[in-house]
């Protein structure tokens, strides 16, 4: 039974812990940050987002509720969505970020209200330049549905300032910085004359949200509401089934001249009651009759792990995304668990919402939307990563994804290709090793390989997207750097970097590397884990070696990790042996052989 399964079959009691869980995270202490204005800063050099886990992971403090409605015609995106965003915001920069409300203007319109703002701070040690931070910040509010609007845009010497949509919600971004006091910068030259180290260079990045609610979207949200079924009620301790008592609703954007359309979609907790309450979408008109159901789509209903279906939705979660032009489409991002993702992604072709992809992971976030191969149209990258190689929280990540596009008809899987006989030899010979070695994990010589073929045909479509489909995987193979985090030994191998691996192991003296316990386990993540670490390196070492037979690292590995769990055994002093016989210059090994011999 696969994990997908085990959530379908279970989803009851991972329901009950989930509850739990929301109720022991309400007790948080919130800390506020102090509302910096909003008025475009101002360059430009983007550059992509950082993809790896700082250590410590940032954080997003929570904004303490409002003590007061807030006022004006912008109004506080909700809670949830508030902190989804400054989380995301915190992930990207890779530093802590500070929430509050804040006053909040249109600098277009000149309207004005209340929003949640996200602050961060920092030096340029944190940050490379105000550039790189905009562009990290706005990939991330793209692949969630936001859209940058340029009339917001603003540019200068220190800072840039832009605005991104979505539905009714208005996000301002504004990245900048200003010199420390102690640079003593000459205020009649420009600043670019003022010679300063990072360290003088104070950053504040604001992300202010908002939304203006209509009174179209009021009155349908409280049409819907009010037919949604009676929630249970708790017992004396406060404790619940759940069950779904709001929805959101998302303006949908259309063609010029066809019918306004809003998508209706069920916000929080799903019921645990007998039967389930699921999640549901459906896309509504308006007209002089007054509202119409277009069509409904419940999430969910069938107990296929594939159609398996969120157990909670925020409000922020569900988006329009322009994936191609003939129908519009919706991305949800829903909760499953403690801290599981269900993806959706749905069409709607005028009469039916469809499911087009769906995807259940243990860890959320990863599922996106990305234009990947340059020809305008957006991607599906779907997060198939393994969180579990030893413990959720041991930071030690299997990362794999799948990319589908569309066909025309159907979202199809974009599977790594083989250039036929046909092509010209040397393109050839490149761009297939290059998939032989990722098929064997060997990740970090397949994106070497692929872009060698590359340099030689830019053009042909099969090496780009084998191009594409590698670098998604190595990059987030690629060993993060940060010291005590993670488990760098296995890392490396699922990285297929073997002489990196190798080198660890050389910080050992073969009599402690051998030993019974090892000290590379000990008092690492690995510990307790030992059985894991050892199928781990035996199935990756021999996957790379059907492709690479010569590389001695690899069989080294396999013989230490067969060695770890069956000391002396046959099988480990065969690989060790073998390594030895391919690469007799390296100590390591010769002398691994000899202390085996004499055990």
């Amino acid at each position: 039974m696969d994990i997908k399964e085990i959530f379908v079959s279970h989803r009851y009691w991972i329901g009950m812990l989930l509850l739990l869980a929301f109720i022991s995270a309400c007790s948080v202490t919130p800390t506020e940050a102090p509302p910096t204005p909003q008025p475009p800063l101002v360059p430009t050099e983007p550059a992509a987002a950082p993809t790896e886990t700082p250590t410590p992971a940032p954080t997003a403090t929570a904004a303490p509720e409002a003590t007061a409605e807030p006022q004006g015609a912008w109004q506080p995106l909700s809670p949830d969505v508030c902190d989804y965003l400054a989380g995301a915001m915190a992930y990207t920069l890779g530093v802590d970020v500070a929430t509050a409300e804040a006053p909040f203007q249109d600098y277009i319109t000149g309207k004005a209200g209340t929003g949640c703002q996200a602050t961060a701070t920092g030096t340029g040690l944190d940050f490379e330049n105000f550039a790189v931070v905009a562009d990290g910040l706005r990939g991330m509010l793209e692949t969630r549905g936001w859209q940058e609007d340029s009339m917001y845009a603003a540019d200068g010497p220190t800072g840039t300032a832009t605005g991104f949509r979505k539905g009714s919600g208005l996000c301002l971004l504004n990245a900048g910085w200003e010199p420390s006091q102690d640079a003593n910068c000459p205020q009649d030259q420009p600043i670019s004359a003022c010679q300063l180290t990072p360290e003088q260079q104070l950053y504040t990045i604001v992300l202010n949200c908002a939304q203006e609610i209509s009174p179209e979207i009021a009155e349908l949200k409280s049409m819907i509401e009010a037919t949604l079924p009676p929630t249970p009620t708790p017992d004396t301790s406060g404790f619940s089934l759940g069950g779904i008592a709001e929805v959101g609703v998302l303006p949908l954007t259309v063609s010029s001249g066809s019918q306004p359309l809003w998508a209706v979609f069920s916000i929080g907790m799903c019921g645990f009651g007998d039967p389930l309450q699921n999640h549901f979408i459906a896309i509504y008109t308006r007209n002089d009759a007054g509202w119409q159901e277009l069509t409904l789509l419940e999430l969910g209903e069938s107990s296929d792990p594939e159609a398996f279906g969120p157990d909670y939705i925020f409000e922020g979660a569900v988006s329009q995304m322009n994936v191609e032009p003939s129908r519009l489409w919706l991305q949800i991002e829903g909760g499953v668990g403690a801290h599981g993702g269900a993806y959706h992604l749905l069409s709607f072709d005028g009469q039916t919402l469809k499911v087009e992809v769906a995807n259940f992971n243990p860890s959320p976030g990863g599922n996106r939307l990305e234009e990947l191969n340059g020809d305008g149209l957006l991607e599906v990258v779907l997060d198939a990563t393994d969180p579990y190689v030893f413990c959720y929280a041991c930071g030690v990540r299997l990362t794999n994804f799948a990319v589908l596009r569309w066909d025309g008809s159907q979202m199809v899987e974009v599977p790594l290709t083989p250039l036929p006989e046909s092509a010209p030899a040397d393109l050839r010979d490149l761009n297939n090793r290059a998939v032989e070695l990722a098929q064997a994990g060997l990740w970090k010589d397949a994106l070497a390989t692929i872009e060698q073929a590359q340099a030689l045909d830019a053009q042909d479509e099969a090496v780009a997207w084998n191009a594409t489909l590698i670098r998604l995987t190595a990059e987030g193979r690629r060993p993060h750097e940060y010291e005590g985090y993670g488990y760098p030994l296995l890392e490396n191998v699922f990285y297929g970097d073997y002489a990196t691996a190798l080198d660890i192991m050389r910080g050992y003296s073969v009599e402690e590397l051998l030993s019974q316990p090892s000290p590379l386990v000990v008092g690492t993540v690995a510990e307790s884990w030992e059985d894991a670490l050892v199928q781990h390196i035996q199935v990756s070492a021999s996957q790379a070696l059907q492709a690479q037979p010569d590389l001695a690292a690899a069989w080294f590995l396999r013989g230490w990790a067969t060695h770890l769990v069956n000391p002396g055994s046959t099988e480990a002093q065969a690989d060790i042996e073998r390594a030895a016989a391919l690469d007799p210059n390296e100590p390591l090994f010769t002398q691994s052989v000899a202390y085996l011999k004499g055990m």
